[in-house]
Formats: C-alpha cells, structure tokens, sequence
C-alpha cells in the first residue's frame, strides 16, 4: 500500500463487500483445530486402553471432516483408527475415542499422530497432534 511519503506494510487484510437489497449469505469458511491428544505415556504389555482425540470447530460456519489416528511402534508396527463427523457448529467440539490393545509380545516405544482434515479449512495448520506411549512388561 503507497502512502501520502512512503510505502507502508499491510500484513493482513480482509475485504467485506455489502450490497444493497441483497440477503447475506451465511460463511462458508471454518477453522478445525485438533485441540487434544490423549493417549496413555505407559502401558502394559497387551493392555487396553482408551486413545483419544478432541477436535474444535473454530468457525465461523459449520464443519464436516475426517479424524485419523495412527500409532508406528519402533518396530514398524501399525496401528490407524478413522472417524468422520458432519455439520459440526462453530465454537463445538467432538470427541473420538477408540479402545487399542497395546502389543503383548515384545516391549515397545508407540509414536501417535493424530490429523483432522476437511475440504475448506482455513488454517490447516492446527490440524494435528503427536504423542507416544511406552509399552513394558510388568
């Protein structure tokens, strides 16, 4: 943007267009954000436990997506879990929790990430999560 002596910086912006006789129209935008990550830091060889994610409609429209966890152990094992959710209202949250049976052969190290995805989110940059779990013998 020039100004009157010198140019000066605009870093964000936003243009609304009003128009006159015309209904608005409801936005269409929407920011999920994967808000937590719960998976358990130790666990027992072969145990069950609960896994858990928590996504936040930040707005300003409704949201539909998909929420996908997956575990890598150091070994190269894998487990995914997947959910979908629709017409989730701004300012709402979901929760999506799933039973996983930790490996009961061998101890291990589990690294978890957790991605929330969904055609039309504005800032995909909080869309995912990490966390680990250590399974031990007894």
């Amino acid at each position: 943007v020039k100004g009157d002596r010198k140019s000066t910086a605009v870093y964000n912006a936003r243009l609304i267009i009003e128009y006159e006789d015309e209904v608005p129209q409801p936005p269409e935008d929407f920011d999920l954000a994967l808000s937590d990550l719960d998976v358990p830091a130790r666990v027992l060889l072969g145990e069950t436990t609960d896994v858990e994610v928590e996504v936040t409609n930040n707005g300003p429209a409704a949201a539909s997506g998909t929420v996908t966890l997956t575990g890598v152990s150091n070994r190269g094992d894998i487990v995914e879990f997947t959910d979908s959710f629709t017409d989730l209202p701004a300012g709402a949250e979901i929760d999506f929790i799933w039973d996983w049976t930790a490996p009961d052969d061998k101890p291990s190290n589990i690294s978890w990430t957790a991605v929330v995805t969904a055609d039309g989110d504005t800032n995909p940059i909080n869309n995912r999560a990490t966390g680990s779990t250590k399974v031990r013998r007894n």
